[in-house]
Order: C-alpha cells, then structure tokens, then sequence
C-alpha cells in the first residue's frame, strides 16, 4: 500500500465508527496501526473503539498513543473513562488531569473530573471544575447536572432547580442533535448505495429531529430529486442554502433540478455558483454549459464546455457536448 494509505484506514475507520459498524470501524484502526506503528491517532481511536468491548486492550491502545505523544488529550480523556469502568478512580483522576493540561478548553475533561470530585465528595472543588465546564460549553447538559447535584450536596438548594432544569432540556436537545446526525450518516450510506427510499425516509428523520442542520435538508433534497421529486427537493435545497451560504452542492444540485424544470435562467445562476465555489468541478462547468446553451447563449456555453475540459481533457460527455453546439452553431450561422 502507499505510504499514506495509514491515514485513510484512519479516516474511514472514523467514518464507519459514526455509521455504528464498530466491527469495521475497528478493522479499520487496526490496519492503521499495521502499516504505522507510531500513529497515535490511529492507537488512540483503535483504543476508544475497543471501550465498549474489551477495557484491558483499550487501556493497552490508548497508553501506547500517550506514549508516542504525551499531549494527545482525548487519549488522555479516554484513558479516564476505561480506568473510570474498572473503578480505579485515582488513575481515571490523574489521566483527566492530563487531558485538562493538554486541552484545557475540553468542557467534557473538565466536567468528569468534577463528577469524579463529586464521587470522592469534594464539592467544592468539583463545582469548580464543573463551573468550567459549563462556561466552555453552556450547552453541555451532563455539566449542568453534575453541578446541580455538587451544589445540593453543599446545600445551595437556590441554584440546584435552575440547573437540573436545564440539564433535562440540553439533554433531550442532544439527544435529538445526535440522533438526527446518526440519521444523516445512515441517508449518505443509503444514497451511496442507490437504496432511494431508504435515504428518504433517514433524511425525513434527520430533518425531523433537528431542522436546523443544512446537510439534512440537503440530503433530504437528493433524495426527492433521485425520485423524481423535483419541486419538493428544489424547495429543500433552498432551505439547506437558506441554512447554510456558499454550499456547492446544494447550489449544484438545485441547479440540476432546477434544469430539469427547464428554468434556464434559475439553473445558469446556480450552476455560476456552484464553478464559483469549486472552480475545478468539470462536472458543474458542464452543466453550466447544458443551461446555457438551452437558454440560448451558445457563445457562453462554448466557454463553459471547454473550461470544463481544461480541468478534465478526458470527460467525453463534455467533449460530446462541445461537439454538438459546434455543430449546432455552424449549421445556424451556415444554413
């Protein structure tokens, strides 16, 4: 394999891990490791995939990580956790401690230790902990509980409601953020493998739990578009843009579906935006090509044709067109 190939074990084992193929995900570390056995990145992810399933290997992972690089804070963090299962609570303190020296923005690092404080029952330092927490990340619901029941311990019952409140709301919110993000991995795959209906009903559900996320409705959208949806994905791509600005592939795609409703005009502009945000997409210079030569601006497309050649020589579908509108042009301006 090539040299770098360790780094894309890496990457499509992080991939698998979000889609909840743990089996492959781990495969996938493991191969990392093989071909580079001083990656800490990848000892480090091999070490939290193997968490649920085997603590003694994952400890042996992540301390090896730490090894080679000894400020890499999530090997730290998740040290803490495995040593955490096996109720050696001295060593999950010190490994939380390194995690906080090597990030101390790390809201999750800050609030363990707090509950790990809270466990050996000094409050007062864990509300610390724990008020750091919250500061770094004010929406992260495990914060908010552990320091409601760190100030009911010391008996300030004034703040305790308030933040076990709000800790019931961030944590529902979460929930629903990660399921819609599960749901969204789960449409990317379905779409990859042409399974149209499958998509459709995972990005309905991402789009439900959580209608703010731009690549939910976006996927949404591919998805109606694939089944012929047209109007319902044209509307869905343009809430993705609405969500999110300079999103080439809603921009793309709306175009596509925006040709096939024969609005020229619309899909020139779309197609304009989308070569503005990937000016190396032959793909998109071609398609800005097909519309405006429907629109009726052959010099234009002409343009478009052999720019889309120029980044890709070899893309025949380009040459065919280029080839037609030449024709085209000839027979016009040579009846």
């Amino acid at each position: 394999e090539a040299p770098d190939f360790y780094e894309a074990h890496n990457g499509l084992g992080l991939v698998l891990a979000q889609l909840g193929k743990g089996d492959e995900a781990l495969a996938e570390f493991r191969e990392a490791v093989h071909y580079a056995p001083d990656y800490a990145e990848g000892h480090a992810n091999l070490g939290t995939a193997l968490l649920e399933s085997d603590t003694t290997q994952a400890i042996q992972e992540l301390q090896i990580a730490t090894k080679i690089q000894p400020n890499l804070g999530k090997a730290h963090y998740d040290l803490a956790i495995a040593y955490g299962k096996l109720g050696e609570i001295d060593k999950e303190t010190e490994e939380l401690q390194k995690a906080i020296d090597a990030d101390p923005h790390s809201a999750a690092a800050q609030t363990n230790m707090g509950s790990v404080l809270i466990n050996k029952k000094s409050y007062d330092e864990a509300i610390i902990y724990l008020r750091r927490g919250v500061s770094l990340d004010p929406k992260l619901g495990s914060a908010h509980h552990e320091l409601g029941i760190a100030l009911e311990s010391l008996g300030k019952h004034d703040e305790v409601s308030s933040e076990l409140a709000l800790a019931t709301q961030l944590n529902a919110e979460q929930e629903r953020k990660v399921a819609s993000h599960s749901a969204i991995n789960r449409g990317d795959w379905a779409l990859e493998k042409g399974d149209w209906a499958g998509a459709l009903t995972e990005f309905q559900n991402a789009v439900s739990l959580d209608p703010s996320r731009a690549n939910a409705h976006e996927g949404l959208a591919e998805s109606l578009l694939s089944q012929g949806n047209i109007d319902e994905a044209i509307a869905q791509f343009r809430q993705a843009l609405q969500l999110r600005a300079n999103y080439y592939e809603a921009e793309y795609l709306l175009g596509r579906a925006l040709y096939k409703k024969q609005d020229w005009q619309e899909a020139v502009a779309r197609f304009q935006n989308a070569v503005r945000l990937r000016p190396l997409s032959a793909e998109a210079y071609n398609d800005l090509g097909l519309a405006l030569a429907a629109k009726g601006d052959n010099n234009e497309a002409v343009l478009a044709f052999r720019k889309a050649l120029k980044i890709d020589p070899q893309f025949l579908v380009a040459q065919d067109n280029l080839k037609a509108i030449l024709k085209h042009t000839h027979e016009v301006q040579n009846p």
